[in-house]
């Protein structure tokens, strides 16, 4: 007869223990683990981090430095310029990259915002302001 004992951790995994009473010779208690998918013990939802602000000069590429936190990674990442200088045409390359990257052509404040997903739900935006000077 196989005593069991089951038990679920808090990132999910399933761990049952038993006394070993099969044909082989060991007496050990064996152990067994189980990951579900279904089950991964995130309950923190992400939070968003898009970097510290940042001071250019007219003309810079300048790379974000996003980051997401809690939950459970990896996290897909969506960046939004919310406000760019009068006048300015810039947009941002790759809005789902981590670092993406835009050139400040104009003199003024870009306001970028992040949020970050752990496919379940999306973050409250973090923004980052990144101002270009003369």
């Amino acid at each position: 007869m196989n005593s069991d004992k089951r038990a679920l951790d808090t990132a999910g995994t399933e761990t049952a223990t038993g006394t070993d009473t099969s044909t082989d010779t060991d007496t050990s208690t064996d152990t067994a683990t189980h990951s579900d998918p279904a089950d991964s013990g995130c309950v923190d939802a992400p939070v968003a981090d898009a970097g510290p602000d940042q001071t250019v000069t007219r003309g810079a590429v300048v790379e974000l430095e996003g980051a997401g936190l809690s939950g459970c990674g990896p996290y897909p990442f969506y960046w939004t310029l919310q406000a760019v200088p009068s006048g300015s045409s810039t947009q941002l390359q790759d809005v789902h990259a981590a670092n993406p990257m835009f050139t400040a052509y104009n003199i003024g404040r870009y306001v970028i915002s992040l949020s970050v997903s752990d496919g379940t739900q999306w973050s409250a935006p973090d923004t980052v302001t990144v101002t270009a000077t003369d």
